[in-house]
């Protein structure tokens, strides 16, 4: 059976992908349900900061069988401000790009393999267990200043959850650009880098979310990709993939503002923790 493509990679792959599809298998052709709603004019607070909506996109794909087996079911959100202006257009703008690429992956990629395992399960005689991504995401942080938004990818068969790729992205609000953690600390990375190491290195001991690997303790810091990170309106948190220093499920540790005080820039807080 044809080995899982990671999300994340595929993502990064989408060109690619493109390119590799085989349109010549007619094989098992497959018939397609859709739902899509399309964003609302975003509405703002009192204070100016825009209200979230969100995209939806809802596929099934079924095979061309007398019973319509279900192939696969896609169901992907993400975040929405249409109708802004500025530094929330631009937000809005890479939330409506992500989409795109994640309804492709799921047609292209995602869609090929359920279509390999339905007709190899049907040469078989075994039963064939169709496939699931869900897209979701929470926001942790909207205001004049941040935007932090948490997007979990879960792809699952048969019911069973085989892969989730955690998203974090956080943006500045002055110019709508993606933020990574060299923008978050003032000065040389040699004036942070030592204090933020021993308070993350602390945090994840503490922690018992996820069983973190043996050698975490030389890892985190090196494996810790610097745009994966939310701020929320307490504090920083960090995440890690699978893989990286914990198995089976992502890791993450949370630092609270008061424990980065003269770390962190105090033009990233909210307005109530200055």
């Amino acid at each position: 059976m044809k080995k899982l493509l990671p999300l994340l990679c595929a993502l990064l792959l989408i060109a690619a992908a493109c390119t590799r599809v085989d349109e010549s298998d007619t094989t098992q052709p497959i018939t397609e349900t859709t739902s899509t709603s399309e964003a609302t004019t975003t509405t703002t607070t009192p204070n100016g900061v825009p209200v979230p909506s969100e995209q939806v996109v809802e596929k099934t794909y079924t095979a061309d069988d007398a019973a319509k087996t279900q192939l696969l079911r896609v169901a992907l959100r993400v975040p929405s401000f249409a109708g802004t202006e500025g530094a929330w257009a631009q937000v809005d703008q890479y939330y409506a790009d992500r989409l795109d690429e994640l309804t492709a992956l799921c047609e292209l990629d995602v869609l090929e393999e359920m279509r390999a395992h339905f007709r190899d399960a049907a040469e078989a005689g075994t039963q064939f267990e169709s496939g699931a991504v869900d897209a979701s995401y929470e926001i942790a942080r909207c205001d004049a200043r941040v935007l932090s938004v948490l997007r979990r990818v879960t792809r699952g068969e048969g019911g069973d959850v085989r892969e989730q790729t955690i998203l974090p992205e956080t943006f500045s609000m002055e110019n709508g650009g993606k933020m990574s953690l060299y923008d978050l600390f003032p000065g040389e990375e040699s004036a942070f880098m030592p204090k933020l190491t021993e308070l993350v290195l602390g945090g994840l001991k503490l922690q018992s979310a996820v069983q973190l690997s043996r050698d975490f303790e030389q890892n985190a810091m090196a494996r810790l990709q610097p745009t994966d990170f939310v701020l929320t309106e307490t504090g920083l948190t960090l995440w890690w993939q699978s893989g990286a220093i914990s198995e089976g499920k992502p890791a993450f540790v949370s630092l609270q503002y008061s424990a980065l005080e003269g770390l962190l820039d105090a033009r990233w807080l909210p307005e109530d923790a200055e």
